[in-house]
């Protein structure tokens, strides 16, 4: 029995953070505006993606308590977003 309830728990935090994942890919309310300029953009873009790596190699490693583990996937997937948003605005405004 206690077999079956650690597997049951198991299965409920997979799906807590499968929901979690699905509202953090959701942007909320714009906090705050940083205009960037075009030349920067590529720097910008590079470093976001450094800074994404290292994290997710962070999440990879075993052993990661629990509460560490969420906050890395949280910055992550904040960073994400505003990576996103940066090659959205730089597709538009430079089409080629």
């Amino acid at each position: 029995m206690e077999r079956m309830v650690g597997k049951e728990t198991v299965k409920n935090m997979e799906h807590l953070v499968k929901l979690l994942h699905k509202e953090w890919e959701r942007s909320g309310r714009t906090k705050a505006e940083v205009s960037i300029g075009a030349a920067d953009v590529k720097p910008v873009e590079s470093r976001l993606a450094r800074e994404i790596q290292a994290r997710q190699g962070q999440l990879e490693t075993e052993g990661m308590a629990f509460k560490e583990y969420m906050e890395l996937s949280r910055e992550n997937f904040v960073l994400l977003r505003l990576a996103r948003k940066i090659k959205k605005e730089s597709i538009s405004l430079y089409p080629f």
